[in-house]
């Protein structure tokens, strides 16, 4: 039963959708919902395909389609629809300009691949995320639609983190489960043993959550996990297990970092509270520097005592002989390949060598979105890239104005700190904008979607207290007005 996986998943996304409904009273948008059940498959589904393509493709491309003829309708504040319409622009730019690239450095179509088979790829690596991007902000204009989402997002982070552990543990049924929704990953591995002779299990492949393996799957962790610290720091919720429950989430994911070995990730993870520490007291004004102290030191010490626990049990050693090799991995290679990467960007400048050509010549590929940019797609590729951490910084700059924490506030300020985690960790790894950047483009939807909400929720606020104080000034007697 191949497509076994796809109804359980189905099957929890929509007993979602139902609980969400029920404590609100109220239903999302049909076409959240179809935006939700096309992340969950990102998430999950990937490389489960129906045909041709996955799930994600068949659900996005005709809700792209009619998004197309709702961006009519599109109610966002003046400066975040040009930053919006102007990213897309720059999107196609540079999709445009990667086939070009692509083409002239022989990496796009190839004899033996069909236009299908390259069209396919090209949709899944560029276009998605820009599909993903354009349908959050043309359908989610309202508070519950975007708490919705944010909820499902803190949701399958939870849910991939606790599979990760139990993977970890070898909890058969959680192997089983993540077999069964990465049927080609599973087969990319049985065929190297076959061929090769590489046998390579699951426990020789550390821990995986919803979505790939290892260090991919730390990338998922970073990016979403802030949306849970973000609830439990800066959330007008007031309630303490609430928050203590977002908390012990966002601690779970961390600790699934530190068992992906992904030491970026780690860094990045640092990185993000690091950035809130410093940030929400001086963006929020309810927030205080007590509340965040006494949170950083839950949390430090639960992941501590999570550490200690994992650390001192025989499935460690068992499982991973190499499991210290963070405290001893020399990055030499990494810096030598880096050298030999701004080489060969020198000598191919317009187009770019190519990735299919610099894996040929050279045992691995740059670990840095820049460099990565300028050997696929030459110089331009190079600013290209520059362009999108510029971005990242405008929104960084937008961000910093002093306000006061709105119902949406949290899921802003995490999408906000999420794409600051996955643009300092495609420095140091292969994940970036450059390659794709799907949780990228998401969470830039969803912080667009906040500040538009926040933005509108203000000028609501004061439209009533101008209002309240015109109808004050009315109601004071003649002899009262003639003093004023």
């Amino acid at each position: 039963m191949p497509y076994f996986p796809v109804f359980v998943i189905i099957s929890v996304y929509f007993l979602y959708v139902a609980l969400f409904s029920a404590y609100h009273f109220r239903l999302p948008r049909w076409e959240v919902v179809i935006v939700g059940l096309a992340l969950v498959s990102q998430a999950a589904l990937t490389e489960l395909k129906f045909g041709p393509a996955s799930l994600r493709i068949y659900l996005l491309t005709p809700l792209f389609l009619y998004s197309l003829i709702r961006i009519g309708n599109l109610r966002l504040n003046p400066k975040h629809f040009m930053l919006f319409t102007s990213f897309i622009i720059f999107c196609l730019v540079f999709f445009l300009w990667t086939v070009v690239a692509e083409s002239a450095n022989g990496d796009g179509l190839k004899p033996g691949r069909g236009v299908l088979s390259y069209g396919l790829a090209f949709v899944a690596k560029r276009f998605v995320p820009l599909f993903f991007l354009i349908t959050i902000v043309v359908f989610v204009q309202r508070r519950h639609d975007l708490k919705f989402l944010g909820f499902l997002l803190v949701s399958i982070i939870a849910s991939s983190s606790l599979l990760g552990v139990l993977q970890f543990f070898n909890f058969g049924p959680a192997q089983r489960f993540h077999k069964m929704t990465h049927p080609m990953t599973y087969m990319r591995y049985e065929l190297k043993e076959v061929f090769f002779g590489e046998s390579i299990t699951i426990d020789q492949l550390s821990i995986a959550g919803l979505d790939h393996y290892s260090i991919p799957f730390s990338y998922s962790l970073i990016t979403l996990g802030p949306l849970a610290l973000a609830y439990a720091l800066v959330s007008q919720n007031k309630n303490v297990l609430s928050r203590g429950f977002m908390l012990g989430i966002y601690m779970l994911s961390a600790v699934c970092v530190y068992l992906a070995r992904s030491r970026s990730g780690i860094i990045a993870t640092g990185f993000s509270v690091t950035i809130v520490f410093f940030l929400a007291p001086r963006v929020f004004r309810e927030v205080r520097f007590s509340r965040f102290v006494m949170l950083a030191v839950l949390g430090v010490l639960l992941i501590c005592i999570s550490l200690v626990v994992i650390g001192s049990m025989e499935t460690v050693t068992l499982k991973y002989t190499d499991f210290n090799r963070m405290g001893d991995y020399s990055d030499v290679h990494r810096i030598e390949t880096a050298v030999k990467a701004l080489s060969e960007i020198g000598r191919y400048p317009v187009f770019g060598i190519g990735i299919g050509e610099f894996s040929r010549r050279h045992p691995t590929v740059p670990h840095n979105a820049i460099l990565n940019a300028g050997v696929y797609f030459g110089i331009p590729g190079v600013i290209f890239c520059l362009g999108s951490y510029l971005l990242v910084g405008w929104f960084l700059w937008h961000c910093l104005k002093k306000r006061s924490v709105q119902s949406t506030s949290w899921i802003g300020f995490g999408a906000l700190m999420g794409i600051v985690s996955y643009e300092w960790n495609g420095l140091t790894h292969n994940s970036s904008f450059v390659t794709g950047g799907v949780w990228l483009l998401i969470m830039m939807g969803l912080l667009l979607c906040s500040l538009s909400i926040e933005a509108a929720d203000l000028q609501i606020e004061r439209r009533a207290k101008i209002s309240n104080w015109f109808r004050l000034w009315q109601e004071m007697p003649p002899q009262t007005v003639q003093q004023t």
